[in-house]
Formats: C-alpha cells, sequence, structure tokens
C-alpha cells in the first residue's frame, strides 16, 4: 500500500531518500488513482497530489484522474498539481485515464500531460460539454496526442455518459492518427466506408477488430 510507504518516509529524516529511490521500482506504486475532492475520503488537494508526484511519481506507470468529485471541472490549482504529479514520472507513464472535465478546459490539459509522457502507450480521456464539437476538431486533437505520444496503441475519445465523443466510433474516426493501434473498434455497424479504408491503411500493425 503506497500509505505504507508514507508511513516509512514519515518515520525519520534518512528514510525519505530510501522511500523515494524504492519508489522508482515499487510495483505497490505503478497503478495510481488521483480523486481530487475526496478530502478525508481518499482524495488529494493541490497540495497533496503535489506531494504524492514527489514521492511516488517516478514509479508510476499507470495513473486514473477521477473528476467526479468535484463536479468534473477540476480548480486552476488541481490542474497544475495534475500536471505536476505527471511531470514527476519522468516521462515513464505508460497509461492515463481522465474521466470527464469540459472539453475546452480538457483538451489542452490533456495535451500538456501528453507532452510530459513520450512512452505513453494507452490514453483514455471523457469530455463533457462536447456538443459543439465536430469531426475537424477531434482530427486537429488526435493529430497534436499523435506527434506528442508517437507510441500509443490504444486511444479512447468519450464523453460524460462514455459513449464516443462525436458518436462514431473511433475506427470511423480519429484512429487513422495512431499508426500503431492494436484494435479496431467501430462501436457498431460499419457505415463510413472511406473513413474505415484511410485507418486500415494506417494502422496496419491493428490485429483484433471489435463491432460491439
Amino acid at each position: 500500500d503506497p500509505a505504507d510507504l508514507l508511513a516509512l518516509r514519515s518515520a525519520c529524516r534518512a528514510c525519505v531518500a530510501a522511500v523515494r529511490l524504492a519508489a522508482r521500482d515499487h510495483a505497490v506504486v505503478e497503478y495510481l488513482s488521483i480523486r481530487p475532492g475526496m478530502g478525508s475520503h481518499g482524495g488529494s488537494d493541490g497540495k497533496a497530489i503535489e506531494a504524492k508526484g514527489r514521492v511516488f511519481g517516478s514509479g508510476c506507470r499507470h495513473l486514473r484522474v477521477f473528476t467526479n468529485h468535484c463536479n468534473n471541472n477540476p480548480s486552476a490549482d488541481i490542474l497544475a498539481a495534475l500536471r505536476s504529479f505527471v511531470v514527476s514520472t519522468r516521462g515513464r507513464l505508460l497509461k492515463l485515464y481522465v474521466t470527464p472535465m469540459p472539453y475546452s478546459i480538457g483538451r489542452d490539459f490533456a495535451l500538456e500531460l501528453c507532452r510530459a509522457s513520450p512512452q505513453l502507450k494507452e490514453l483514455t480521456l471523457r469530455f463533457s460539454e462536447v456538443d459543439t464539437i465536430t469531426g475537424e476538431d477531434i482530427d486537429e486533437f488526435c493529430a497534436e496526442l499523435s506527434g506528442l505520444c508517437p507510441l500509443l496503441e490504444h486511444v479512447e475519445l468519450g464523453n460524460a455518459n462514455y459513449n464516443p465523443i462525436i458518436g462514431i466510433g473511433e475506427a470511423e474516426s480519429y484512429a487513422k492518427h495512431f499508426p500503431n493501434t492494436k484494435r479496431l473498434n467501430f462501436g457498431g455497424e460499419p457505415v463510413r466506408y472511406a473513413a474505415i479504408e484511410e485507418t486500415v491503411r494506417a494502422c496496419t500493425r491493428a490485429d483484433e477488430v471489435d463491432l460491439s
């Protein structure tokens, strides 16, 4: 449990460096979750998130951020703290999952996190307030994501209801921007055949198809 490492870190000054060193490769911190807004029930405010990053960031490989306890709209200091945490992973983050926040804020925030995570292989982002978002907006966004994280093998963009962000399966919309994609998800019966053909040409490493 990460709490045990924190307790050890607080035991004495000599333990601080020891815990920080151990965290780099300790299995217990490979998978971490952050829940801003939960307070004493396991959540994190800005300072706590930054402190957790300083201790555990270098060992984190899979980060999940849940925004439901701050009404899916994190404050500026929380966003800054989350950026600080991801920077503290030193570019070693492999998987990132972020639950809903307004697209107008979340888009650039996601790009900042990805800029600090060039080895990222899996990315899941949920956005709220997406009614005015177009396919062109998503293409532009994904082109930037691909440039920042060229190793991405799985990218899922959804709305607050866990549906495709613009109502179209990724294989018929933005998967073409991620040539390392391993699984083509259609989200139902294929209908945009020209887009599918473009995706198939781009994603030559795909070896699975999901029509569900």
